[in-house]
């Protein structure tokens, strides 16, 4: 019996993007991401238990602004939740940001 099995697995990722443009100047924008994996090898009573299982979700929610030419805005809010089941919740974690970005475009 090998101590290390063949690397194999299945993986799957999900994206979907929704905006809506209240007026002229003003947008909302709505993103959503999931991904997930399984390469866990199931071999832990006659190897190393090597591989990893793991499922992730990402949220974001942003509002737009274009206050003047050349000078949008843009304020958000994110939530990410990652999950490794395997790792006895070492690896696991759930995060929230808040961002906000100035652009500037010269013609």
């Amino acid at each position: 019996v090998s101590a290390l099995a063949p690397y194999q697995g299945d993986s799957v990722i999900v994206g979907s993007n929704l905006s809506y443009y209240v007026n002229e100047t003003t947008d909302v924008a709505l993103n959503y991401h999931f991904s997930s994996a399984d390469y866990s090898q199931g071999n832990e009573t006659t190897g190393l238990p090597l591989g990893l299982d793991y499922h992730w979700h990402q949220a974001l929610l942003s509002v737009g602004r274009n206050f003047q030419k050349g000078v949008k805005g843009r304020l958000g809010y994110a939530f990410s939740d990652y999950h490794e089941p395997y790792s006895a919740g070492l690896n696991d974690y759930r995060s929230h940001g808040v961002f906000a970005s100035v652009q500037f475009v010269w013609n």
